[in-house]
Formats: C-alpha cells, structure tokens, sequence
C-alpha cells in the first residue's frame, strides 16, 4: 500500500492529502526511526510524540506530523497482514483520522490534525475499532483490560452493540487471546448518572449506560461538554441547542445541575 493509496482508502479529504504529499517529498521517515519506532509501546509512545513534535518545530495544522504518522501507519498495515487481521479492520480503525479531521471542521471552520497523542495506541494495535465501538487493550500491573471508547459517529442502538460485543470475543479469540477473560471498562460522560434524570427510559444512551456498573463519578468534569457541544468553552446560556439532548442539557445546566463524567465496568448486555 502507497501512502496516497492509504489517504484514499481511509477517506481523507482532498486538501490534505495534497498537503501531505507535498510534505512527503522532502520528509525522510527513515531518517526518524529512532523516534517514530518508540510510538508501538505504551511504555515509550508518550516520549516518541514528544521528540517528534518537538523536531518539526513549528507544524501548520499538524500536517507534518500526520504525514510521519501516516508513515507508520503503512508499518502498521503490514503488521495487520501478518496477524491476518482484515483490511475492514484496519479501515475503520485507522478513520479515527479523517473522523476527528471533521470533527476539528465543524468546530474551528478548518482542519487540524490535534489528536497525534492518541494515534498511537492504534498504531501498536493496542487499539481496534470493531463495528461501533473501539476497544484497546493494555495491563494494568499483570491483569488484561480493555477499555472501550464511542466513537462520535458510532449507533449506540441495542443490536449495534451486541454484533460489537459480539465481534470483538471473536476477534479476540482469533488474535489476542490473553485478553478474552479480560473485564472491560468505559471512562465517558454516557455513564453519567444525571443523564437518567434527562434522557427517556427507552433512550440508546440509557440503554449502553445501563449495560455497566458504575465505579466512580466526577461531578466537576466539563469534559462532557467537547462530546455534546464540541466544545468546552462555551457559557452556558450560549450553549447551541440543536438536538434534543444539548437542550435538555442545556437546561439543567442552567438550573445548576452537573453532568460530569463516569468509570464504569460492562456488566453484561441484553
């Protein structure tokens, strides 16, 4: 796989691919392999983002580290090749880019790549998006876990999740077994408990929200606020009210209540 074939099969739109392949013809990705190399472990990924970004210096919209990344990303193609892992796969992990590139659009009026930090995980294949959901998988001391993250286009609806679910126990037991007894976890603003108090019995977030068990709770979180507005830096009497739930939200803001954000332990799903 090209780089340009890469940039077309994950979808990325026209104005960047121009900008990387121009990057790309003076960009040398062997040349900063002793860097981008430590982006496939948790234990140096952090270290390897910030020696790159620190190498390209002043970088317009992230276009010089996405082009290194996009880079890797053609490793980690082959890596997938070799585990046997479906093109499918990889596709819709790897549009993670051009998710959050439109996610950046409609927020800012234009595209920035900002979310480098986080690549990696799906670099290493720590990280897979299988249907609706993405799972990673990392330890915690020597006990497997993994984490489940929704993406912002993800259908949270009942048969949804349960093909996911579903999906991922067979693509554990096909790839990483050492995981298949792993519990699995969440960390989001959908298991807030306030949203029971906003949201009809029959909503899909109920219905994901009530698949867990709750652990814990940050009342003070606004981190909320980025998933629901897309932003958190909006006063509160400006919040959009575009959906039923910014409204609804908005409201109970208004009147002093908290979301906040929620850890949770999946607990089954029915």
């Amino acid at each position: 796989m090209t780089l340009l074939e890469l940039c077309e099969i994950i979808q990325l739109d026209q104005e960047i691919v121009k900008n990387v392949l121009e990057i790309n013809t003076i960009y040398n990705h062997n040349d900063l392999k002793f860097m981008w190399e430590k982006l496939y472990s948790s234990t140096t990924w952090d270290e390897g983002i910030k020696q790159l970004q620190e190498y390209f210096g002043e970088d317009k919209n992230g276009m010089k580290i996405l082009t290194c990344i996009l880079n890797c990303t053609l490793y980690t193609y082959e890596l997938y090749e070799q585990k046997g892992i479906s093109i499918d796969i990889f596709v819709d992990t790897v549009k993670f880019i051009p998710r959050f590139f439109e996610r950046h659009m409609q927020t800012y009026g234009f595209y920035a790549f900002i979310w480098a930090w986080w690549f990696p995980r799906q670099l290493s294949l720590h990280e897979f998006r299988i249907g609706e959901l993405e799972y990673e998988m990392k330890y915690e001391g020597n006990v497997p876990q993994i984490h489940i993250h929704i993406p912002s286009d993800a259908i949270i609806k009942k048969d949804n999740l349960c093909a996911s679910y579903c999906g991922l126990k067979k693509f554990l037991n096909n790839y990483f077994p050492e995981y298949i007894n792993a519990e699995l976890y969440c960390d989001s603003w959908l298991l807030a408990p306030a949203l029971k108090e906003l949201l009809p019995s029959d909503s899909n977030i109920l219905y994901f929200q009530n698949s867990f068990e709750v652990i814990s709770v940050d009342e003070q979180s606004n981190a909320f606020l980025d998933w629901i507005y897309l932003r958190n830096d909006i006063p509160y009497d400006k919040l959009p009210e575009s959906t039923y739930l910014q409204r609804k939200v908005k409201i109970y803001l208004l009147e002093g209540g908290k979301i906040g954000w929620a850890f949770g332990k999946l607990k089954g799903f029915f």
